[in-house]
């Protein structure tokens, strides 16, 4: 029933692009100091990881609802001051946060997209919610994800990229997933990966013009 309603939940939340607006509302009402902030670009993503995982993982409260994507320009603040010795300034600073600061601070060339997996685990014998939100790039054929867990891949498929997140071997359970473009416009969703030939053709058309 839990996942049933977790699911449900998530359907309509991607459904009426609640993450997306949420989260635009938030940067004018609180990253408004950030927005023109410019973001430090890289051309290799594997750089772009290891400058951004200095950072240290916040959990979104009560101010962000549970959950929102704050401005890349926040995040950026935060990296400047951690690369030259200060303190991260308090505030969420979450997996989608990373995400997005990933998805901005890669050249253009490489296109990158988000993607978000929601996940049902065990642990200790109980149920809990749980999900993760990542940078998705293609090199060559092939996927990596690129996030606060650090760089992911080479994967060769896009099913095993969703996998590694929503992972059997640590009692996860596929919920529900959603890709997204830099400017958070919704790209895909859907509540499993029974229709994955249609995601592998939006991914081949995306990734072709870089």
């Amino acid at each position: 029933m839990k996942e049933k309603l977790y699911r449900l939940f998530l359907r309509v939340a991607h459904a009426v692009r609640l993450l997306s607006l949420w989260s635009w509302l938030y940067w004018v009402l609180f990253d408004r100091a950030y927005r023109k902030i410019p973001v430090k670009k890289h051309e290799d993503f594997k750089e772009a990881v290891e400058d951004i995982c200095r950072l240290r993982w916040v959990n979104d409260g009560l101010r962000e609802l549970t959950d929102v994507i704050r401005h890349p320009g926040w995040v950026e603040v935060n990296r400047q001051r951690v690369a030259s010795g200060r303190s991260q300034l308090p505030g969420a600073l979450d997996c989608d946060d990373f995400a997005l600061w990933l998805a901005a601070s890669l050249q253009d060339f490489w296109n990158p997209l988000l993607l978000f997996v929601n996940f049902m685990e065990t642990r200790e014998g109980k149920e809990r919610r749980g999900g993760h939100a990542v940078a998705l790039i293609r090199y060559g054929d092939e996927y990596y994800h690129l996030g606060n867990w650090g760089t992911w891949g080479p994967f060769p498929s896009i099913t095993e990229v969703i996998t590694s997140i929503a992972n059997p071997v640590f009692d996860r359970r596929l919920v529900y997933w959603a890709i997204y473009d830099a400017k958070l416009q919704q790209r895909m969703r859907g509540d499993s990966l029974r229709d994955v030939e249609s995601l592998r053709t939006m991914l081949n058309t995306h990734f072709s013009k870089r």
